[in-house]
């Protein structure tokens, strides 16, 4: 998602900035708001960075939960919402940050659109990655070559 991404990069600024609590808030901002949860998986070392940063100033425990109720705090802030507005459109009270997880993660759900054989994501990836599937291949033996020639470096 697009707009997952450009949140994304919103909160790793903050973060690089070290503004703990804009991070966070766009971190949870694109994992909650445009219905991807799966972004969620890139704001784990942002996680683990505000944690440190807390932990480091505050104390331990102190830190940590200083880093969990801002996490919460951002989640009822930008969840609530979210929840009310799907809830609106949708007629019921309803996830759907959960149904795409539990779709796709959790299992159930493949055989709703049909279930492939690896031998059609391995044809679609050489179809989509061209050149780069060869030379990305090709890599590991290039360098077992390499070691075994004596691998002196040409520089």
């Amino acid at each position: 998602s697009a707009a997952a991404m450009v949140l994304a990069a919103a909160a790793q600024a903050c973060w690089l900035l070290d503004r703990r609590a804009a991070a966070a808030g766009f971190a949870v901002f694109a994992t909650l708001w445009p219905g991807w949860p799966f972004v969620a998986v890139l704001f784990a070392p942002l996680g683990i960075g505000v944690a440190a940063a807390e932990m480091a100033d505050r104390g331990l425990a102190s830190g940590f939960l200083a880093t969990l109720r801002l996490g919460v705090a951002w989640g009822l802030v930008i969840g609530a919402p979210v929840a009310a507005v799907d809830a609106w459109f949708y007629g019921a009270r309803t996830s759907p940050l959960w149904n795409a997880v539990k779709y796709n993660a959790v299992g159930g759900g493949d055989e709703l659109y049909g279930v492939e054989p690896w031998s059609f994501y391995a044809k679609n990836l050489a179809l989509n990655a061209g050149a780069a599937l060869a030379l990305a291949l090709a890599l590991p033996v290039v360098a077992l070559i390499r070691s075994a020639l004596g691998g002196a470096d040409p520089r």
